[in-house]
């Protein structure tokens, strides 16, 4: 995989006709390929997959999908973390673009921060939320992140109230969108 330099062993290649197994797909063919893939976030939408042996140029224009909508995910019952986690990951089989990663807030306790590029993720954390509790609800929190340029001329992505520059260090801040 070109985009996150993961490698693996492809066990099939094939066309969905009758998923008959074969040895390439050419350019503007559409097939399947069976690999050692582990996890979901060695896959990035749009990459190219290539050969080790005689791998293809990087096509120019390519650039992962960023996050502009994100959530704190935190289970009620502190006994439904691991259904959550589970259900989340099950998300990001269906959505590629979709980044989970354990966090912890003071306020809200152990939970999970998910990064999407659209609104409409939401949807699928909120029922993989409801499924998977055994108490009446997690807590929601969504949000986005503003970009600052400070006086210096550093830009920071900030996601977190509690990490927002002071006025007398920031010139300007840009909302997503």
């Amino acid at each position: 995989m070109m985009a996150t330099d993961k490698t693996f062993e492809v066990l099939e290649v094939g066309v969905f006709a009758l998923m008959n197994g074969r040895r390439d797909l050419r350019p503007g063919e559409v097939g399947y390929v069976v690999a050692n893939i582990k996890k979901t976030s060695d896959v990035k939408i749009g990459d190219t997959i290539t050969t080790v042996k005689h791998p293809a140029e990087t096509l120019t224009g390519f650039r992962l999908i960023a996050p502009v909508v994100y959530a704190g995910i935190y289970p009620v019952d502190s006994a439904d973390f691991e259904a959550v986690r589970d259900a989340l990951v099950n998300c990001q089989l269906n959505d590629s673009a979709l980044y989970v990663e354990q966090e912890s807030r003071l306020s809200a306790g152990f939970g999970f921060r998910a990064d999407s590029s659209d609104f409409s993720t939401g949807d699928c954390l909120l029922s993989a939320c409801k499924e998977s509790s055994t108490s009446t609800s997690s807590r929601l929190r969504p949000s986005v992140v503003y970009k600052f340029t400070l006086s210096d001329g550093k830009e920071l992505n900030i996601d977190n109230v509690a990490t927002i520059p002071t006025r007398r260090i920031s010139e300007y801040v840009e909302s997503p969108g």
